[in-house]
């Protein structure tokens, strides 16, 4: 074999090598490329729960008196959006509370109930 085919049979052998590596690493970005849009979905869909919780500590919890019918209303069709029966059962029952004990009780489930969709 000559020299000029020796060096032509590496090359070949180099560049079949190179490849197998990007066709490997192509693989891998690809891998991770799939399980970071899957965790990306899934903190977009805990995204209503994470602003409607927000609001709700921002305007509910820590407001120095009543709060306004504005807010109210907000906060009701942020939870309306949210397509949650079980959330909107929860927000309705705290709504609908008779007495202060009761009120408490149910935005402690409120809050549980968010706190695990957030989870996820």
């Amino acid at each position: 074999m000559t020299k000029q085919k020796l060096a032509a049979s590496l090359l070949v052998l180099a560049l079949a090598a190179s490849d197998v590596y990007l066709v490997l690493e192509l693989d891998r970005t690809q891998k991770e490329l799939r399980a970071v849009r899957t965790s990306l979905d899934s903190a977009q869909a805990k995204q209503p729960y994470v602003e409607f919780n927000q609001l709700f500590v921002d305007q509910v919890l820590r407001a120095p008196g009543e709060v306004s019918f504005d807010t109210r209303l907000q906060l009701e069709n942020q939870v309306r959006s949210l397509g949650d029966a079980q959330v909107l059962e929860q927000w309705n029952k705290f709504v609908a509370a008779s007495s202060a004990a009761d009120a408490q009780a149910d935005v402690k489930s409120l809050l549980g109930l968010l706190a695990e969709r957030m989870r996820g």
